[in-house]
């Protein structure tokens, strides 16, 4: 019986001795040492010695703000030296990525008009809960987003370890590549003919007053205002993205910010790129404005603020308030 055990080492636990078949004394031996291994197993394992499990206790599930504000200074670095034709094709993924994010609560909260006569309120959660899937998509995938550049670029540009033309050429590039590719989601929802979202009531008409809700109600200000405080939370939900390590946790944390943007009303440049653009596709007359007073009245406004919610309330604070080494 001197054979009948073999150790198995796990890193900070006692050493565990389990019982080892011998194959004339299996039944003998699981019966004598209390074994609930059958035959079949300690077969299986015969003659392979120390089994060694192997655990990390280092594993860790969430970064220090610390870490995720350098890890930010990292990536604007990395994106400083991709080549612009990447950026594009990332950015133009980016667009569309956001826009189905956008066609999704559209749908959601526009085909529940008894919902929204009866409580207001809660249609706009349910738009607020289904939006945050297009910036799950881009975040997982590595897609560029003009907002969340805003944030990453600031912060390589404070620590001086990218150039200020590589801030700007990356947010033009980006910009304009979410343009084009919320601009051809629209498109694509357009021409696929009689889906709900463009051809049917509820959701056609939803899409008519959402549009002009946002460009011929509220002044140049309020939208300004607007788009700071949007930015603001789409870069804390990046941010916190950024230090969540698996899938679920990134996940919920892009949840939360996103679903109160979104609830509350503020104005993000790149989704009205798709929600506007699709509205005056089909239905000009009824928005009551075209797309060159959409250009000034809401686009315009919305993006500086949007620069102004990322780059000075998220990037400028965490990187003095957290520091990064500077060239």
């Amino acid at each position: 019986m001197a054979s009948a055990y073999t150790s198995v080492a796990i890193p900070t636990q006692p050493e565990i001795r389990v019982p080892r078949s011998n194959p004339s004394q299996s039944s003998h031996s699981s019966h004598e040492h209390g074994s609930s291994v059958t035959e079949h197993d300690h077969s299986a394992h015969e003659g392979t010695g120390t089994i060694h499990a192997h655990f990390d206790p280092h594993i860790k599930l969430l970064t220090t703000p610390p870490e995720t504000t350098h890890t930010i200074d990292e990536y604007s670095i990395k994106k400083s030296h991709t080549q612009w034709y990447r950026v594009a094709l990332q950015s133009f993924l980016a667009g569309v990525m956001l826009s189905f994010g956008g066609a999704l609560a559209l749908a959601v909260a526009g085909g529940a008009p008894s919902i929204g006569a009866s409580d207001p309120g809660l249609q706009k959660l349910l738009y607020g809960l289904a939006f945050p899937v297009g910036l799950c998509m881009i975040v997982i995938t590595g897609a560029e987003l003009f907002t969340s550049n805003v944030m990453y670029m600031t912060v390589g540009a404070l620590s001086r370890h990218i150039k200020i033309t590589h801030l700007l050429l990356n947010w033009l590039i980006s910009y304009l590549g979410n343009f084009a590719g919320s601009a051809f989601t629209a498109a694509l929802f357009f021409y696929a003919g009689n889906t709900p979202l463009v051809a049917k009531d509820p959701w056609r008409a939803y899409l008519i007053h959402f549009a002009t809700s946002k460009v011929a109600d509220p002044t140049w200000a309020q939208l300004l205002v607007r788009g700071i405080g949007c930015n603001w939370l789409v870069c804390l939900a990046v941010y916190m993205a950024l230090s969540a390590q698996d899938i679920f946790g990134k996940c919920a944390a892009i949840y939360l910010p996103i679903v109160t943007f979104t609830t509350l009303g503020f104005e993000h440049c790149i989704a009205n790129q798709f929600s506007i653009v699709l509205a005056l596709m089909v239905d000009q007359t009824a928005v009551g404005f075209d797309f060159g007073f959409f250009l000034w009245k809401n686009l315009l406004p919305v993006t500086l603020g949007n620069i102004i919610g990322g780059g000075f309330f998220v990037g400028s604070a965490y990187f003095y308030i957290y520091g990064v080494n500077t060239k």
